[in-house]
């Protein structure tokens, strides 16, 4: 009976230590959806102490990145180069003072076909952006969709939302993005990454990734992985700050 007891009570540590593990290194090791900030903000990298604008906007959830080929690899390069004329341009032209964190422009479409900038967009607009990168086969991306409606129903008169699919043809079509969307009901502003400019322009390796933009183009911070609503509610409120400074 003794031994009994001394068993039952052994596996009971043993259960005990191995959740305190689990909980130890998936706090340490769970995907980063923090929030960075990167130009301007003055909360620094929030949620997470080892978070920094140096890493550079990069998604990190269970997609595959697309193939660097050396052609994809030189678009690439002439997307930046584009994006850092437009951003010069924005510069010069007294619509923002901090070249170093301008958040890069891309050409996407709607989903009749006609093209734009993200830089045509901000401008139309008149106001921050929030950008989010998405697909309809992403499960992260799906689960914080509610969460987008719901705050663009909220500060869409105020702050913009524009949810940019990453569109390659294949394992995404325009077709397969704009019935999910029709589906679910969403009323969002979505345009499509048919060339795949900002996939390549920002490095999206995986999704979803939000980026946080003030309305002179400035990239305010960014987020990695499936937001909830407090973080993404976060976001906007340092766009919101940033429209007082």
């Amino acid at each position: 009976m003794k031994k009994w007891v001394i068993g039952v009570i052994a596996f009971a540590v043993f259960l005990g230590g191995c959740f305190f593990l689990y909980q130890k290194l998936s706090g340490e090791y769970r995907p980063q959806d923090q929030l960075v900030t990167v130009g301007g903000g003055e909360t620094g990298a929030s949620e997470t102490g080892d978070s920094t604008a140096d890493s550079g906007p990069a998604a990190s959830s269970e997609s595959q990145p697309p193939a660097q080929t050396e052609e994809s690899t030189a678009q690439t390069q002439q997307s930046a180069s584009s994006a850092n004329e437009t951003s010069a341009a924005g510069t010069s032209s007294g619509e923002a003072d901090n070249n170093d964190s301008m958040a890069m422009d891309f050409k996407l479409a709607d989903a009749d076909g006609n093209e734009y900038t993200f830089y045509d967009l901000l401008k139309a607009a008149g106001k921050p952006m929030v950008v989010n990168f998405w697909a309809s086969w992403c499960g992260p991306c799906k689960s914080e969709m509610p969460e987008f409606q719901k705050l663009y129903e909220e500060k869409g008169d105020s702050i913009g939302f524009l949810m940019v699919n990453l569109t390659d043809g294949s394992r995404e079509t325009v077709e397969k993005a704009t019935k999910f969307i029709e589906e679910q009901g969403y009323s969002f502003p979505v345009y499509y990454d048919i060339w795949q400019e900002a996939a390549y322009t920002y490095y999206i390796n995986s999704i979803p990734m939000t980026i946080f933009v003030r309305a002179d183009g400035t990239l305010e911070a960014y987020a990695e992985g499936a937001l909830d609503e407090e973080l993404l509610q976060k976001g906007i409120g340092m766009l919101e700050d940033s429209m007082e400074q």
